[in-house]
Formats: structure tokens, C-alpha cells, sequence
């Protein structure tokens, strides 16, 4: 059985990354507007499905940051992104050609950025494999999950 997270915690979530009112966001995602521009949304593969731990992607782009670290842009991901006070997945994206290190992935406007240290190669467009470092994954209920999930039951049994 899988698990999804409800409509409503995502769409929070997402409006806490999203938000223009709050620097403390907006100072972190300055140039994600750049790193994003003119890519498609990412398909959210970690929302359906929970326990995936590798996956097969396309890199749709990257941009180089120094010589050792890189965003790359996907066309879907199994990497979670930071949010709700949970960090993000950490892991692996790598081809023949190349490796790196995403120690970061993060969530702008439907789209997921995964920042990482370059490992092996120079990374480039194309099929790639994704694969998450699952001892690392949190996967435990937060105090959050909790609280929406008392709350969830509470109003559909006082509802009924």
C-alpha cells in the first residue's frame, strides 16, 4: 500500500518555499529563477511513490556552479525535497559519463533543483539514474504528520 501525503500538506508546503513575502526564502532562492528557466515542471515521483529508492530520469539541465558543484534539473525525481521542517534527500545521479553527489534538492515553483558535488565527469543532458542514500531518508512521522493526521481524524469522526 502507499502512502500519500494529503492535498492539502503539499500545497502547504509549497507555499512555504513559494512564498514572496518571506526573505528569509526568498534571500536562500535568488538565482533559482535563473537555475529554472525555461524547464518544465518536475514530474514528482516521490509523492507516489514513497519507497522507491532508485529510478531511471532525464536531465533536462545543468548548471555549473565552481568546477566542483552542479544543479541538475530532471524530468521527474524521487528526490524529496527540504520542506516542512524535514531535510532533503540525499543521493546519487549518475550516467556513464558522469557522477554527483546531490547533497541537496529543492523545491521552486514546480520544479525540483538538486545541487551536488561532482564526483566524476562533467554533467551533461541526457538518461540518467537516480539513486537516494536511504539510510539517510527520515522516514518517521514528524510532530507535523502527527498533529494533520490527529486533526484528520477528529473532524471525520465528529463529521459523521
Amino acid at each position: 500500500m502507499v502512502h500519500r501525503r494529503p492535498p492539502y500538506i503539499e500545497h502547504f508546503l509549497k507555499s512555504l518555499i513559494t512564498s514572496e513575502g518571506n526573505q528569509s526564502f526568498s534571500v536562500a532562492f535568488l538565482n533559482l529563477d535563473v537555475i529554472a528557466s525555461g524547464v518544465n515542471k518536475t514530474e514528482l515521483v516521490y509523492l507516489r511513490e514513497m519507497r522507491t529508492s532508485h529510478d531511471e530520469a532525464t536531465v533536462v539541465k545543468v548548471v555549473p556552479e565552481k568546477q566542483t558543484q552542479a544543479y541538475l534539473l530532471l524530468d521527474r525525481t524521487i528526490f524529496h525535497p527540504k520542506g516542512g521542517g524535514q531535510p532533503s534527500d540525499r543521493g546519487v545521479i549518475r550516467t556513464s559519463e558522469f557522477e554527483v553527489s546531490v547533497k541537496k534538492a529543492l523545491y521552486y515553483r514546480g520544479i525540483v533543483v538538486h545541487w551536488g558535488k561532482i564526483l566524476r565527469g562533467t554533467p551533461n543532458v541526457g538518461a540518467a539514474t537516480c539513486e537516494i542514500d536511504w539510510p539517510f531518508r527520515p522516514l518517521g512521522p514528524t510532530a507535523g504528520n502527527v498533529k494533520s493526521s490527529v486533526f484528520d481524524i477528529a473532524f471525520w469522526v465528529g463529521a459523521g
